[in-house]
C-alpha cells in the first residue's frame, strides 16, 4: 500500500525539478537535461537527471522526497560522500516547493554551480 503513494510522491518530486530545470534551459542557464525513464536501469543506478551544463560537463540528479530517503540512500551507496560522487548529487524536494519553489531553484544552481 506504501509503495504507490512513495512512488507518487518520487514522481511528484521529479515533475517539481523537471519544472525548474526547464526553467533553466530556457534562461540558457543549462544546455539540456533528461529525465530517466522510472524503473529503467539508469533510473535504478540512482539517476533521475542529467544535466548538461553551459560547459558542456554533466551533472546527475538523484531526487528524493524526504531525509530519510536520502539518508537511506547514502547507505546503500557506501562510496556515496557528503551526498555526492561522481558528478551525483542527491536532492531533497519538499512538499512545500509546490508553493514557493525557490529554495530549491537556490540549491540546483548551487549544485549547477550556477
Amino acid at each position: 500500500f506504501l509503495a504507490p503513494i512513495q512512488d507518487q510522491r518520487g514522481f511528484n518530486s521529479e515533475a517539481i525539478v523537471e519544472r525548474v530545470l526547464e526553467d533553466f534551459k530556457q534562461q540558457g542557464l543549462v544546455r539540456h537535461f533528461y529525465r530517466t525513464e522510472h524503473y529503467s536501469p539508469q533510473d535504478r543506478r540512482g539517476i533521475d537527471f542529467i544535466v548538461i551544463r553551459n560547459d558542456s560537463s554533466k551533472i546527475i540528479l538523484q531526487v528524493k522526497s524526504s531525509q530519510r530517503n536520502i539518508d537511506k540512500f547514502v547507505k546503500k551507496n557506501a562510496e556515496l560522500k557528503n551526498n555526492k560522487y561522481e558528478g551525483l548529487f542527491c536532492i531533497l524536494v519538499k512538499t512545500d516547493y509546490l508553493v514557493d519553489d525557490q529554495p530549491l531553484r537556490e540549491e540546483i544552481k548551487k549544485i549547477l554551480d550556477l
